[in-house]
């Protein structure tokens, strides 16, 4: 037994014996108080490195999407102004196309892991519209696009070689098809970039020109993927 100090009371080992055990406690605490401490900061900025290394990884993801998309933009307009038969289009030949073709293939497939899936479905979706391949073995891709306002347009300049780059006239596809799908791949890059959306309606009309009859053509229009529809026909 001994005695309070203060009250003069005995004190027994018990209540001596609680007392360290909260001292002792408090001790405890405050010792591990800065441990948790250190341990939490060393958390926190381990995951704010991390944090910081996706971020830095997805903004070279991105620059390297938009040195893509500058490789692919200008190409790709060239192939719908000549299918669609707007701005440039005159000034292109069919030699030319085909020659874009091979460019447009090697960069969009350099640059496919840096986009998903969607992106390869997209492209091979219009270069589809726009030319016939699969054709015999070392033959040239075809062009799905009728050669007679082109070669009025080019007039004594025009090879007669360049008939044989176009597919056969009911193979040929409707500019309106060619212009959807261009929009389509358009509007995915953009999205791929950053970018929000894409004004298609300033991509152009994207019509045959009025002079020719389409019915005779045997153009068809394959803007509904579950039946082809011949273009001047219904349903």
């Amino acid at each position: 037994m001994s005695f309070d100090l203060v009250g003069g009371l005995p004190s027994t080992g018990m209540e001596q014996g609680t007392w360290n055990s909260l001292e002792i406690a408090k001790l405890v605490v405050a010792g591990l108080t800065p441990l948790f401490v250190a341990i939490i900061g060393f958390w926190l900025n381990r995951r704010l490195k991390s944090l910081e290394q996706a971020q830095w990884s997805q903004q070279k993801v991105i620059e390297r999407r938009i040195k893509a998309y500058d490789e692919l933009a200008k190409p790709l307009n060239q192939l719908f102004c000549f299918f669609c038969y707007v701005g440039s289009w005159k000034e292109l030949d069919p030699p030319t196309l085909v020659r874009l073709k091979r460019q447009l293939d090697q960069t969009a497939h350099v640059s496919a892991p840096l986009f998903d899936q969607y992106f390869l479905q997209r492209y091979n979706a219009l270069i589809d519209r726009c030319f016939a391949t699969f054709g015999r073995w070392g033959d040239d891709a075809k062009l799905r696009t009728l050669p007679d306002r082109r070669q009025e347009a080019a007039g004594g300049s025009w090879q007669g070689e360049w008939q044989g780059c176009f597919a056969a006239r009911e193979e040929a596809s409707e500019p309106s098809d060619v212009k959807a799908a261009y929009a389509e791949l358009m509007a995915y890059l953009a999205q791929a970039i950053g970018a929000v959306e894409v004004d298609a309606h300033l991509l152009g009309a994207a019509q045959i020109p009025g002079n020719f009859d389409r019915r005779a053509a045997g153009m068809v229009s394959r803007t509904r993927p579950d039946k082809e529809i011949m273009v001047g026909q219904e349903g």
